[in-house]
């Protein structure tokens, strides 16, 4: 993870408050992951391990209703996934 993207985008519910400090400390913690399109990368109800904070591109939160996969939002760079399954 660079710096460039975080600085320019330190915003969202869950990191958008973070200082200077806790901002580097997140980054030294921070492992970088790449997810193909359209790859899955969290299952409703699974355990997690880590939460994701996107650095470019989006991700989907879908569900399947009736056969159908629906979207019910999209994740931006600078936000954060799969905060509550990690707390849990």
């Amino acid at each position: 993870m660079s710096d460039g993207w975080w600085l320019r985008l330190r915003s969202g519910d869950l990191v958008g408050y973070l200082d200077d400090a806790e901002h580097s400390r997140l980054l030294r913690a921070a492992e970088p992951a790449v997810a193909d399109a359209g790859a899955v990368v969290l299952h409703k109800g699974s355990p997690a391990r880590s939460l994701l904070i996107v650095e470019q591109g989006a991700l989907e939160v879908c569900d399947e209703a009736l056969g159908e996969t629906v979207v019910l939002a999209t994740i931006g760079p600078g936000e954060v996934v799969g905060e509550v399954g990690f707390v849990d």
